[in-house]
């Protein structure tokens, strides 16, 4: 079963790819499915798509996970979690690694 978060994540990626247009993205989807790299969320792993996006490319991919986790942070402040919980903004810290942070289960008190 996929987590509610995974899947926010998953829809996430997807429209933040589908932003470069449909044919660009449709590229970019045909090309990640080459790697062996799926956006549907019960396949969902970020950072194979973090991977994919750097060998397609390069340290640009930064910019699309920076939408990414932007997009992502925003979807599940409307589900209900405040920003302070998911406010994340050590600027040394990749994108990827900020949304695992966002992914990783809070600790109780």
């Amino acid at each position: 079963m996929v987590s509610a978060e995974n899947r926010i994540l998953a829809t996430a990626t997807k429209d933040v790819l589908t932003m470069l247009g449909e044919p660009a993205a449709k590229a970019l989807f045909w090309e990640l499915r080459l790697l062996e790299i799926s956006v549907e969320p019960e396949e969902f792993d970020i950072i194979k798509v973090d991977t994919g996006l750097r060998k397609i490319f390069g340290s640009a991919a930064e910019l699309f996970m920076g939408d990414i986790y932007r997009e992502f942070k925003t979807r599940l402040s409307e589900e209900g979690i405040t920003d302070d919980e998911i406010e994340i903004k050590d600027t040394n810290i990749s994108a990827a690694n900020k949304i695992l942070r966002l992914l990783a289960p809070k600790a109780t008190t």
